[in-house]
């Protein structure tokens, strides 16, 4: 493990407000310094988030702190940035917590590796532009470390890509239909497809732009320092045209009487002041120079935080496209469920209608029998009167 990476991750620490200073990293394996830092850079994550303060040498106690930053981060680069393969995984907190740290390896590996997931955490959030300037301050080898851990980062942030896009077949959203009479507009497919696409170069797109930026702004550091350089030398030249010029009135009231050197002396410091005009001319010239290009370094920046603006519209449109693609696949369900049931009913309908005829069949013999036993019964009748009949005559 490189001592000098882990001095400047250590030194980028110290430059946030934090309860205590990190000098080693065994100052970190508490997670309390961590958490702090992390809690001014996701503040809204980490709001509702309490860790144990006085844990002492107790490492269950460690731990606990450690999993609520990386829980923290993990939210952060889930439901932020969309990224899912950050890493974090492969951290043993444990080591951390118990101190074992092997030199070049160990817990040492696991905690510099935490806290390169939390610089890139600080140049990937909203206020951003706040933490990198705070970079841009430190010296040169601090910040030529930390942008070498920024791309290593970042890279791997756009290695791991966002969420899984669900599959998009031709019998609609989610591979529903090929039955049914209903299907999606394919429109909205192609505009999911299209909005996604869009989203994924915009977000590389916006991680060039954020490395860029942060070249930039070691630029515009410079630059401003070359300008104080040069403000500097020009204040030092008028003094020294001053000096001078205070030195030939002085010359004068003494009143020598050798006019030849009072003459010599004239001409030294006209010759002085105008190499010194020349001298200062050249530095305003370059002063201007600075400033433009100080100018069109702020232009730059103004539109990377456009390009960031229309990356948040776009993921906000994408959001509302999903939403409907939701509700329309829920549509399509109720109108299968629906169509199912007329089925049913179309079952029944036909039931039914063969339940009528055949009550109908049932009706007629019924009937038929009815009338038989009536005439049954009117033969019955007249027998039994024959009978009667036949009964009074004899």
């Amino acid at each position: 493990m490189d001592d000098t990476l882990t001095q400047s991750l250590l030194n980028w620490v110290n430059t946030f407000p934090v309860s205590s200073t990190a000098n080693t990293v065994h100052d970190l394996d508490d997670g309390i310094v961590l958490f702090e830092v992390l809690s001014q850079i996701t503040p809204h994550i980490c709001a509702n988030v309490v860790i144990k303060r006085e844990v002492n040498d107790n490492y269950l106690l460690k731990v606990g702190n450690l999993k609520k930053v990386t829980g923290c981060l993990t939210d952060f680069f889930t439901h932020e940035l969309g990224v899912h393969d950050t890493a974090l995984e492969l951290i043993n907190l444990t080591t951390i917590a118990k101190g074992e740290y092997i030199v070049g390896g160990g817990g040492e590996r696991d905690m510099v590796q935490l806290m390169e997931l939390v610089l890139g955490a600080a140049v990937e959030c909203e206020n951003k532009n706040h933490f990198i300037e705070n970079i841009m301050l430190m010296d040169e080898t601090s910040q030529q470390d930390l942008m070498v851990v920024i791309e290593r980062v970042i890279r791997r942030h756009q290695q791991g890509g966002g969420p899984a896009s669900p599959q998009v077949g031709r019998g609609g959203v989610g591979g529903v239909g090929g039955g049914g009479d209903y299907n999606l507009d394919g429109d909205w497919e192609m505009e999911l497809i299209r909005l996604r696409k869009e989203r994924d170069e915009a977000h590389t797109s916006f991680h060039q732009l954020s490395l860029e930026h942060v070249a930039m702004g070691s630029e515009v550091a410079q630059l401003k320092q070359d300008k104080e350089q040069l403000v500097e030398t020009i204040k030092a030249l008028e003094n020294q045209v001053e000096e001078k010029e205070q030195l030939i009135e002085f010359e004068k009231k003494r009143g020598k009487e050798n006019k030849a050197e009072d003459s010599l002396l004239i001409n030294m410091a006209k010759q002085s002041r105008e190499m010194n005009e020349q001298h200062t001319e050249a530095l305003q010239l370059e002063l201007e120079e600075k400033e433009r290009e100080i100018s069109e370094l702020k232009k730059k920046i103004e539109e990377q935080a456009k390009a960031a603006q229309e990356l948040r519209k776009l993921r906000d449109k994408l959001d509302i496209m999903e939403e409907k693609v939701a509700a329309a696949s829920k549509t399509e369900e109720k109108f299968a469920r629906l169509q199912g049931k007329l089925e049913e009913v179309a079952d029944l309908k036909q039931q039914y209608k063969v339940s009528v005829g055949v009550c109908c069949g049932v009706c007629a013999y019924v009937c038929m029998y009815i009338s038989c036993l009536n005439s049954l019964f009117t033969v019955v009748c007249c027998v039994g009167m024959m009978c009667v009949c036949v009964y009074a005559c004899v």
